[in-house]
């Protein structure tokens, strides 16, 4: 029989800080644990049945699936709120609410329970925010930073997390260590600004205007607030954004696929 599937929606963390008896399962599960950047409800399908470019996330709704429709941010960047899905605890707690701050060394985190249980742990990310010198990379055996431009939110990332997550994957069939269950943590960062037009998804050809894609966003924001933007333009950004989402959804399709040529992804708490 298929395991459950756990649908972590828009910032539901794992609280791995909390201290409930423990249940065994024999044999555990695999977990992919996926995190998409700034990515609003009302643009994926679960939560807005207007929505027809969340396709992928959609095939995780027809499994065993958990949906959180009231689940709450604990910080609105993502350094400290990240690091309360991995931790557990609120940011007052694990203490990295600054662009310096570091996880403490006695600060317990998900892949590293995980990987005291005999898990193999695997991190790929695509922000800096989240590199192995703050500490993220704390109880994973293996943590990745894809190769990013001098500005990250420049950056098209997807297509690389989604490829060294399933090269990775690959990596581990026929070894000694595929027995092992797996944490795999990805985090997906392109609905984040600037935002791209991806041309397998269109929903802005439409524009006749001055805006282009990957326009700097705060430039666009100070134009907002100056009253410098038609609906025409804000229309524009929008569909812009839906773009990200469905590129970003297509890549969380593709990592599916390998799971699933794999036969993992029944096994997999995702």
């Amino acid at each position: 029989m298929a395991r459950a599937s756990l649908l972590l929606s828009l910032g539901l963390a794992v609280l791995c800080g909390c201290s409930p008896a423990p249940v065994e399962i024999e044999p555990p599960p695999n977990v992919l644990f996926v995190v998409v950047d700034t990515l609003g409800a009302q643009y994926v399908s679960v939560h807005n049945q207007e929505v027809s470019f969340t396709s992928q996330l959609e095939r995780l709704e027809q499994r065993d699936t958990f949906v959180f429709s009231r689940a709450h941010t604990v910080a609105p960047w993502t350094k400290p709120s990240v690091a309360s899905m991995f931790t557990g605890v609120y940011p007052s707690e694990h203490g990295l609410t600054d662009l310096v701050h570091r996880f403490t060394p006695k600060m317990a985190t998900l892949a590293g329970v995980l990987s005291e249980h005999g898990f193999a742990t695997k991190g790929v990310v695509s922000h800096t925010l989240l590199n192995k010198g703050v500490g993220f990379d704390k109880g994973f055996e293996a943590y990745e930073m894809v190769p990013l431009l001098a500005n990250p939110h420049e950056a098209i990332s997807s297509h690389d997390v989604t490829d060294l997550a399933l090269a990775w994957l690959e990596g581990r069939e026929g070894s000694a260590s595929a027995a092992e269950p797996y944490c795999l943590f990805v985090h997906y960062f392109d609905p984040h600004y600037a935002y791209h037009h991806h041309e397998p998804f269109d929903r802005s050809s439409w524009y006749p205007g001055e805006i282009s894609s990957g326009s700097d966003f705060e430039v666009l924001f100070d134009r907002t607030r100056a009253g410098e933007l038609s609906g025409d333009d804000l229309a524009y950004l929008r569909h812009l954004y839906e773009e990200e989402v469905a590129y970003t959804d297509g890549h969380i399709g593709r990592l599916l696929d390998g799971l699933q040529a794999q036969g993992l992804l029944d096994d997999t708490l995702v």
